[in-house]
Formats: structure tokens, sequence, C-alpha cells
């Protein structure tokens, strides 16, 4: 197979129309897989469990990056061989001046679920299904796709629940990830807990805080501070009391609700 390197790093394929006429080049398609590593690792296992639990025999899952290239691919060896001969594979190009019409271009587009029936596919292999594309969105941006194709021609409109489930379900799961890196970023969680007068915490109250929010077992704090036992204990009474809480792990839950409010908000 032919390709021609062009300006924006993508080769055209000589190919027929038959075939896809867009493919990242190797070394991009490497870096995109590594860019997007997370959300493939993420995914895997929960789009496995929906392959397994659609109730048609032929069927396959692609995963797409924001801009609709392919870094993964859910299928049975016989489907997924097919699909290789008929030129997609990781890094090819899902959009519409690659492959023309279909659901997982239009849903990247639009932000919205869309279907895309056999006979509005352009390319022959993609005429054998239907395909529901959906987009992936993380704090209001889109971060990838995903499109179900099944072979099953009866109208398929009353699925666009279970694929709006199944996106919601990761993009909450990738959102709750984004945001718990954040959590224990020192400077972050300072700011936030000082910043709320609510709670009136002294710097103190917050470092012990802090230490336990990332860890760190209470024992070890004393030597951790440079404080005795007791000047811990103290704190940890004043802030039970601040907080208003009985004791630890409701401590730390509440913590956790307001770190991860004031991250969603800023």
């Amino acid at each position: 197979m032919n390709y021609i390197q062009l300006k924006n790093g993508y080769s055209s394929l000589e190919v027929s129309d038959d075939r896809p006429k867009l493919q990242l080049s190797d070394m991009e398609t490497q870096n995109t897989l590594k860019r997007n590593n997370h959300l493939i690792q993420s995914t895997k296992s929960f789009l496995i469990h929906v392959l397994d639990n659609i109730l048609v025999e032929d069927k396959f899952i692609i995963l797409s990056d924001e801009t609709g290239a392919i870094i993964n691919i859910i299928s049975d060896t016989p489907i997924m061989q097919h699909f290789f001969e008929c030129g997609f594979k990781l890094g090819t190009k899902m959009t519409i001046d690659s492959i023309g019409e279909n659901a997982l271009a239009r849903s990247l587009i639009s932000k919205n679920i869309n279907i895309s029936r056999p006979d509005q596919h352009q390319i022959n292999f993609l005429k054998q299904w239907t395909e529901i594309g959906t987009p992936i969105i993380v704090n209001d941006d889109i971060v990838g796709a995903i499109s179900i194709y099944i072979k099953f021609e009866e109208d398929i409109s009353h699925c666009n629940l279970v694929i709006d489930l199944i996106s919601r379900y990761i993009s909450a799961l990738l959102e709750k990830e984004s945001l718990s890196k954040y959590k224990t970023d020192k400077t972050r969680f300072f700011g936030y807990l000082i910043l709320n007068n609510e709670f009136g915490l002294t710097p103190k109250e917050i470092q012990i805080l802090y230490e336990l929010f990332r860890g760190e077992k209470l024992s070890s704090l004393p030597k951790k501070l440079f404080v005795s036992t007791n000047t811990v204990k103290t704190h940890l009474k004043n802030i039970y009391s601040k907080l208003n809480v009985k004791g630890y792990k409701e401590c730390l839950s509440l913590i956790d609700g307001v770190i991860m409010d004031k991250l969603r908000n800023s």
C-alpha cells in the first residue's frame, strides 16, 4: 500500500474510494496513542463488557480521539481481521473527508448521538453495518467518540438511551479522574480551604488535613510535622469542632466534597 506524506501530518492513501483516504503516519499514530493512553485504558474493560452484552452476533466498537482518529477497536478476531483488510486500523481517520458520512464523525461535529444506517455509508465494508456514534465529553470538552457497529437493519432509534448512558458513564468516569489528580495539589488544597470562611481553619490545621488527605498515617504526623502527639490531637479536636464532624472518616469525606466542588467550579 502506498502513502503520500502531506503537510498536515496525515498521509493520503493511494487507494480506491472503497477504502479510507486518510491515515496518520506511523509516528503520528504512536504519538496519538500515547497522548490518549489514559482514555484507552480507562474505557477498555467497560467497552469489552458493553460489546459482550450486545445481543447481536456481528458487532464491533471503535474508540476515536477528538479528531476522529481510531485509537482502539473492540471486536472478535474475524471481524477485526476483515476490518484491517479493508484499510481500517489504528490511526485511520473516521472523518467525513476520509470515509464519507458516518455517525462517529457527525457525533464529533454535533456533540450529539448520531445514527448511520447501512445505505448511508459510502465504503462497501461499512454498508453492511448500522452505526451509532456518540461523543465523549469531559468538562465540556470533546475528548473522543465511540461508535458501535451492528448488523441489524431494523430501526434502532430506541437504542439511543442506552448509547447515551454509555457515553455519560464514560464521561463521568473520566471527569472524576481528571478532578481527582488535582485534589492533592498542595497549593490548590491550601488555597481552597484558607479562602473558605465557613470553616475558619488555621494554616497548621490545614497542613494536618492535607497530610491525612494524601494518605499519611495519623501516627506518623508528629514526626513529619515536628510536633508532639498531643499537639496533633489538639489540632484534630479543633478541626472536628470547626467542621462539625465526629471523627476521622467523616472529616476526610467532608473535605473531599469541598475540594471536588471547588475543582468543578474553578
